[in-house]
């Protein structure tokens, strides 16, 4: 028996709670157990101890074929996808407010169901189906990312959606989206809880939209090299195999 684990070692400081108590018993009963992000095998591996479940780290990946590049627009576009409970709508609407009171003629878009008030210049949609949200990223110059400080890597599928459809992102995450963005390179990072540092780097993006487009090309083949459905599914299965059975 394998299992996936997200949100519990975000869990893991403090006193345990009973609820903790149960999901360390059923891991443990796990011949192994696997995460998205390298920032989580430590403290997985400590919470279940020594004579564990083998914790192994498989890169997380997208339907590449679905998710696929289209022409660059030419009208300005930000786009932030996302409504888990780590994600950080008030330092992302800042940022927002600031990019467009520097940049009037930039349109945002913003899939959320946060009860944040939006700036002025925001459209809000509480839900997209994946063909709509495919348009919505060909539409896109760049797509952001705001987040609260995690370990399991709050926006991996927006980010590598994006990704895949060649466009850029720019996050401000936690370090665990450092086994996905090559910073500079395939995407940008900026601090947690930074507006201005996020608002900064999307105007940086806008203001040369010929790079912005080389960087959605780059981050695509970053894609198809390692972080796409085929990619997880034989990370999966080498893992799997490679683990001896506990019972």
């Amino acid at each position: 028996m394998f299992s996936g684990t997200i949100w519990a070692t975000d869990k893991l400081t403090g006193a345990a709670s009973p609820q903790l108590k149960r999901v360390r018993s059923v891991l443990r009963e796990m011949d192994g157990v696997f995460v998205n992000c390298r920032a989580q095998l430590d403290p997985l591996r400590e919470f279940l101890g020594h004579d564990g479940p083998a914790v192994e780290w498989i890169t997380f990946g997208i339907d590449a074929s679905f998710w696929r590049p289209r022409p660059f627009p030419a009208q300005p576009l930000m786009v932030s996808v996302g409504n888990d409970r780590d994600r950080d709508s008030a330092t992302l609407f800042a940022a927002f407010a600031q990019v467009i009171s520097a940049r009037p003629d930039v349109k945002a878009i913003v899939q959320t169901t946060s009860d944040e008030k939006p700036p002025c210049g925001v459209t809000v949609v509480k839900h997209f189906t994946h063909r709509a949200l495919a348009e919505v990223y060909s539409n896109a110059s760049v797509v952001a990312v705001a987040t609260k400080p995690n370990l399991h890597g709050s926006g991996t599928t927006v980010s590598l959606e994006a990704m895949a459809s060649a466009r850029p992102v720019v996050l401000s995450v936690g370090p665990a989206m450092n086994d996905y963005i090559d910073d500079g390179v395939t995407g940008w990072l900026t601090p947690v809880g930074d507006p201005r540092a996020l608002s900064e780097r999307i105007l940086r993006v806008l203001a040369d939209p010929a790079e912005a487009e080389e960087m959605g090309l780059r981050a695509r083949a970053a894609v198809e090299d390692r972080m796409t459905s085929t990619h997880l599914a034989s990370g999966l299965v080498d893992f799997m195999d490679s683990v001896p059975r506990r019972r």
